[in-house]
């Protein structure tokens, strides 16, 4: 049994065929199937039902890969482990923010941390939903900070902590509200801003009205100066509007389905992507963030 093998039987599962799992490896399909047959007369074992069109499991099949997945899983961490301790440091690392992140709490602890290390450019990239994620898996960024509670986050391949909370509320601007009275109907009638994923998937949103008046917007401070100048209405981060909401300029809309959330903001990074040893040092400095 090999390396390889365990990595073309974990790409199969994933990719959902022998097709897909050639072109994902870059590899021959005959030589896929080479590897699984292999596999199977190594240990007298089936792998795969072949009754069925599609690569199917058999019982035996599914006993064998969860070992393989824990196998895989020790032999990428532990190479992972090996090219950190090869690593210098770094010339740039880079990190990825979500768009709800309140900033101000992290640029000046991100600037006091980096004016140690000035051989070192820091490359800050903001994203919305599952777009942080995305290059978390990517190996595009080495630190992502982030709401966690909308994705299913393998515990076994990110590490995660928890270093403050944003409360997002569906608001409005009091102009709307002079000659209307608040409802579900009369908010259709209205623009609601929306900012789109921008992961694969930009379909992915939370908290859109259906049925209403949809407009798409690329960031958050676009989408709060547009509800503030009464352009539309949209959820946007409490500490953001604050002195708004308190002056009476913009007024929360407290109505299922729209009502205010909580989200926990972590810093996350992948285990299976090795950190340098600046990124290593700024991972334990954010922990020390609190808001």
């Amino acid at each position: 049994m090999t390396y390889d093998q365990l990595l073309t039987l974990d790409a199969i599962i994933k990719a959902g065929s022998f097709k897909a799992a050639a072109e994902r490896l870059h590899k021959s399909q005959p030589s896929i199937s080479v590897a699984v047959k292999k596999l199977e007369e190594e240990f007298q074992i089936q792998i795969f039902s072949r009754a069925e069109y599609r690569p199917k499991l058999t019982e035996t099949g599914k006993a064998f890969y969860e070992k393989a997945r824990l196998a895989l899983f020790h032999m990428q961490s532990l190479n992972s482990f090996g090219e950190e301790l090869a690593m210098g440091i770094e010339s740039n690392v880079h990190v990825g923010m979500d768009a709800l992140c309140p900033g101000e709490k992290l640029y000046c602890p991100l600037k006091m941390f980096f004016d140690d290390y000035p051989a070192t450019t820091l490359h800050l990239q903001m994203d919305v939903i599952s777009g942080t994620l995305e290059k978390l898996e990517k190996g595009e960024i080495q630190i992502g900070i982030m709401p966690i509670h909308h994705h299913n986050l393998d515990l076994q391949q990110y590490d995660s902590f928890p270093i403050g909370e944003v409360t997002m509320m569906p608001v409005i601007h009091k102009n709307h509200l002079e000659n209307i009275d608040l409802s579900i109907h009369e908010l259709k009638k209205i623009p609601q801003l929306i900012i789109p994923s921008t992961g694969s998937d930009r379909s992915i949103t939370y908290g859109v009205l259906e049925g209403g008046n949809h407009w798409k917007v690329t960031d958050m401070a676009m989408k709060q100066e547009m509800i503030s100048s009464g352009l539309g209405w949209g959820g946007l981060p409490f500490h953001k509007i604050q002195n708004e909401l308190e002056s009476g300029e913009l007024v929360m809309i407290d109505m299922e389905p729209l009502i205010k959330r909580t989200s926990t903001i972590h810093i996350v990074r992948n285990k299976l992507r090795p950190l340098g040893p600046v990124s290593t040092q700024l991972w334990e400095k954010l922990k020390e963030v609190k808001f």
